[in-house]
């Protein structure tokens, strides 16, 4: 019975209840990673507001840690710390987007890749493109690259694609033994789940994202099982990091280091251990190194994490030690303080010009400062902060390095605007003060809504609430930003470029203050200063399509035809698909009444951004002069879904309907409605005159 019993277990060693696989065993490993998700909202957890069924069910047949921790609660440097077992002072990736993980740091999945895993990641948000490193070693890596060729391109895909997209791959394509990565997005900012999580969750739809999310992990494991085992592999749920939900007045995350952001779900099952929860303090960089020693892959000595596995397996204790956490965002976003924290024994002390210390086992929402009280405790942690990499810690000044997603996507940073990531470079100088972000958090629930106002074409309140907030701080790069922005929407282009200046000021070589610096100096009519922030915004970033882009507009303008050909033979075999150079390169052919030439280049950049209204304009005109009415038509339509108050093409479209269609309805509807937009009109007599025409006509 004794052999037969070992037959049936031929691909484990069970040594005491340790479990360990032996050198011929390679499980399926299955990574599952949910953005901005807070262990306090999982049901598991102990949060009775919220049904996350497929998490708990996974969760009741594994090692379940209570306290588990992101070293950095920004999507892009929580993930490369998973993937790396690093922290990022040491992977040197601080912030999101500004930062590409090196091809010297091995993760990983390189470590599987040369054990014969197939491998293969699906990522649900732009943050995690395969440009900024995180491909290294996927046989498949299927980000969202591919849609981000137009300005309409994916910011995020919701958890039910990025599920079939992983499915597809199981069923279809992977090879055992496998590794698969998915990581869920939905959680983030901004909340919108889909029905029905949307009404069952309409007072708090940040959880409606979770249980949605949580749906689709049911999907995901139905998938999954009906063709492999799943109590044979590995599975691992982890959280990269939390969501302030206004706790300590802060909206999102990234500004500070408190448990709500930093503090996340981590589950684990190995096959065949025993279900456990653990208290003890862990952190995401030790999934690399549990993975490792679990599939007896030696464990580099520089790897920073600690191996879980004898905790999971074994319930053997863990080794006391300090868990450390940074975040750089406030620096390069808003020029606030950076922050350094560090746990040990229960005491967390966070490093800020106002300093802080908690008990965590006495007050875990960090509500009681004693770092006043405890003075001994809040020092002695402090120097093991400082001396942890055997030096002071790096500051986000003294990096020098910085990298430039636009060489991959010029609209990224915009799309990033959306998500609240817009972190910059910043000087290698170091400032002479930084203010804390606890005096100034505030300001950014009035940021927000300045934004709000914006988009919604309100500029006057936009702009009140602005300069309220570059009164209290005035080093506030966003705010400038959107300062100008809201100045230049009301045609004050002095004023905006007073803003944008001071800004740049603040972000020296943000290539995209520079081109809008230009895009100002060029309506105040200064075309030697427009040239020049240009050559200077192409000169940080070569790549820039946009910068490019401007300039062959700013030389056709100018007629310099002479000046913006040579830019276009110099971009034209250098450059990939992109709506601004092909819009750019139309204005040229018009300029020179190539029609056919200008028709080709707006046909293909309007298949690239479908909803840039100048260039429908001027598609639908050439249509028109072709005598493609039909074309012109559905152009002109679409025009004014975009831009409905142009009185122009309202009466341009009412006169094409009378003369090409004899819509007498239309016809009068689109002059009245021109009339009623711009009675002032230079050409609004002619306008009244074709409509009473048009009324009269039988």
């Amino acid at each position: 019975m004794k052999k037969f019993a070992l037959y049936l277990i031929p691909l484990l060693f069970i040594i005491g209840t340790i479990i360990i696989a032996d050198n011929n065993y390679k499980p399926n490993i299955i990574l599952i990673t949910l953005d901005t998700v807070r262990a306090d909202h999982i049901s598991f957890y102990g949060n009775k507001n919220i049904k996350t069924p497929t998490i708990d069910q996974i969760a009741k047949k594994s090692t379940t840690f209570f306290n588990a921790f992101t070293p950095a609660p920004m999507t892009l440097p929580s993930h490369c710390s998973i993937f790396t077992g690093l922290y990022p002072q040491t992977h040197n990736v601080h912030d999101n987007d500004i930062f590409q993980l090196r091809k010297s740091v091995i993760t990983l999945t390189e470590f599987l890749n040369k054990t014969n895993y197939n491998t293969a990641a699906f990522v649900s948000s732009i943050i995690l493109n395969a440009h900024y490193g995180l491909d290294q070693g996927f046989d498949l890596y299927d980000d969202l690259s591919k849609f981000s060729s137009s300005a309409s391109a994916l910011i995020e895909r919701q958890a039910d694609t990025t599920t079939k997209h992983a499915c597809n791959w199981i069923q279809n394509n992977a090879k055992i033994p496998f590794f698969i990565w998915i990581h869920y997005f939905d959680p983030h900012f901004p909340y919108q789940p889909p029905p029905p999580f949307s009404e069952i969750y309409s007072s708090n739809l940040y959880d409606g994202e979770i249980a949605y999310t949580d749906s689709s992990l049911t999907k995901l494991f139905d998938c999954i099982s009906k063709k492999y085992d799943l109590n044979n592999s590995v599975i691992i749920i982890a959280g990269d990091h939390g969501e302030g939900l206004f706790q300590h007045n802060e909206e999102k995350h990234g500004i500070f280091l408190y448990n709500s952001t930093t503090k996340v779900p981590l589950i684990i099952k190995i096959p065949y251990a025993k279900p456990s929860i653990v208290f003890d303090n862990v952190s995401l960089i030790d999934i690399l190194p549990t993975i490792l020693n679990y599939l007896n892959i030696p464990i580099p000595s520089y790897i920073e994490g600690t191996s879980l596995l004898t905790k999971i397996t074994h319930s053997a204790p863990l080794k006391n030690r300090a868990l450390f956490f940074e975040t750089f965002m406030p620096y390069y976003t808003y020029k606030w303080s950076h922050s350094f924290a560090i746990i040990e024994n229960n005491f967390k002390y966070i490093d800020l010009p106002i300093p802080e210390l908690y008990n965590l086992e006495k007050d875990n929402d960090e509500i009681k400062n004693l770092f006043n009280d405890k003075p001994e405790i809040a020092n002695k942690l402090k120097k093991k902060l400082n001396n942890f990499f055997s030096k002071t810690l790096i500051k986000p000044w003294e990096i020098k390095h910085f990298f430039s997603s636009s060489i991959y996507d010029e609209d990224i940073r915009e799309k990033l605007k959306s998500l609240g990531y817009i972190s910059a470079p910043a000087p290698s100088i170091a400032p002479t003060y930084l203010p804390d972000p606890k005096n100034m958090v505030s300001l950014l629930i009035k940021l927000n809504t300045a934004q709000d106002y914006y988009n919604k074409s309100l500029y006057d309140e936009a702009l009140n609430i602005l300069k309220e907030i570059i009164a209290k701080d005035e080093n506030n790069g966003p705010a400038l930003s959107l300062l100008s922005d809201c100045l230049i929407k009301i045609n004050k282009y002095n004023d905006a470029l007073t803003y944008i200046l001071k800004a740049i000021q603040l972000y020296p070589n943000n290539d995209s203050l520079i081109i809008s610096a230009a895009f100002i100096y060029n309506k105040l009519g200064k075309f030697k200063e427009a040239e020049s922030f240009l050559l200077k915004s192409i000169s940080i970033n070569p790549n820039s399509s946009k910068a490019y882009a401007a300039l062959i507009n700013l030389y056709v303008s100018q007629n310099y035809i002479d000046k913006a050909s040579e830019i276009i033979s110099k971009i034209n075999n250098n450059f990939p698909a992109s709506a601004d150079i092909y819009f750019s390169k139309a204005l040229f052919f018009i300029r020179q009444n190539k029609i056919n030439e200008a028709k080709l280049m707006l046909e293909k950049g309007t298949r690239l951004d479908p909803n840039n209204a100048n260039a429908i304009a001027n598609l639908a005109k050439i249509y028109y002069l072709e005598n493609q009415i039909d074309k012109a038509i559905n152009l002109y339509e679409k025009y004014l879904t975009l831009v409905p108050d142009n009185a122009e093409i309202n009466a341009f479209l009412a006169a094409i309907y009378w003369n090409n269609k004899h819509n007498k309805i239309k016809s009068q509807e689109l002059l009245t409605k021109a009339l009623n937009l711009n009675p002032n009109h230079p050409q609004a007599n002619q306008w009244l005159n074709l409509l009473n025409t048009i009324k009269n006509a039988k």
